[in-house]
């Protein structure tokens, strides 16, 4: 059976609150390899397959929810394609984004932290964040030298 985005979001935060113990700062590093594809899924959003892998991460005064959003088959999305994506997994307040390329594929990596409710709260990272708007919604943009890939 096919599941719609929504329900494929919904299994990933599902499956990331559960990790959150064996997730970057608490992890044991041998377990990342393991538990990897309880964090990934794939799933056509408007004409493209799209690769998604989701974490929640406690920070003991926040939880940091991450998205990386791929394309499976082109080099790149369209950007209003990953702006659906993004919002609809992480809400539409507080959210960066960080933009990398591997391979040849350009990865969109959005987070967002939470409170212990759920709620966005303004970024807690000591980079520089500017702050962009693309069709009326606003984010904020880290380069790829302000943040540490786990």
């Amino acid at each position: 059976m096919n599941k719609s985005l929504d329900g494929i979001l919904e299994d990933l935060r599902s499956c990331g609150n559960y990790l959150i113990p064996y997730t970057f700062p608490q992890n044991i590093p041998l377990l990342e390899d393991i538990i990897f594809p309880l964090r990934v899924a794939e799933i056509m959003v408007d004409g493209y397959k799209v690769g998604l892998h989701y974490a929640k991460a406690d920070y003991e005064d926040h939880y940091l929810e991450s998205l990386q959003i791929s394309s499976v088959n082109t080099p790149f999305l369209p950007f209003h394609v990953v702006i659906k994506i993004a919002r609809k997994a992480l809400g539409g307040y507080y959210l960066s984004l960080i933009r990398t390329s591997r391979n040849s594929k350009v990865y969109y990596c959005w987070a967002v932290c939470v409170d212990d409710r759920g709620r966005p709260l303004p970024f807690q990272h000591p980079a520089k964040i500017t702050q962009c708007e693309y069709e009326g919604f606003e984010f904020g943009l880290l380069s790829m030298d302000s943040v540490n890939f786990h």
